[in-house]
């Protein structure tokens, strides 16, 4: 959960030198990737651990960097590890718990308040 995440990046990364690399910039949110003192990555580390998740639609600069990472995070979903121990979190996957995406509005088509 959320707390397992805050924890492990804190013991990963809390009162330590880390080095932030700037992959990409989207409205003045920064898409880095962290590494520690031994060059270690981390968020490749939390993605392996199940605590992280690799976003659906990275910018297209990121792709080669999000490649790898969608494969760590395939192989902590299919070991059920971190997040993953109960299965897919997918929110399209979900649909015996009642989570489904809204349906498309109709199209619009003249006044829909006149008959």
């Amino acid at each position: 959960d959320g707390l397992d995440a805050a924890t492990a990046l804190g013991d990963a990364a809390w009162g330590k030198p880390m080095l932030a690399r700037v992959e990409d910039r989207d409205a003045g949110v920064l898409l880095v990737t962290l590494f520690d003192d031994k060059q270690q990555n981390v968020n490749e580390s939390l993605i392996k651990d199940g605590l992280a998740r690799v976003e659906k639609k990275p910018p297209k600069r990121a792709a080669a960097l999000v490649k790898g990472l969608y494969e760590k995070e395939l192989v902590a979903k299919t070991s059920h590890i971190g997040m993953w121990r109960y299965g897919d979190v997918e929110e399209e996957d979900a649909p015996e718990f009642g989570i489904r995406k809204p349906p498309p509005p109709p199209p619009a088509t003249g006044n829909p308040w006149k008959k």
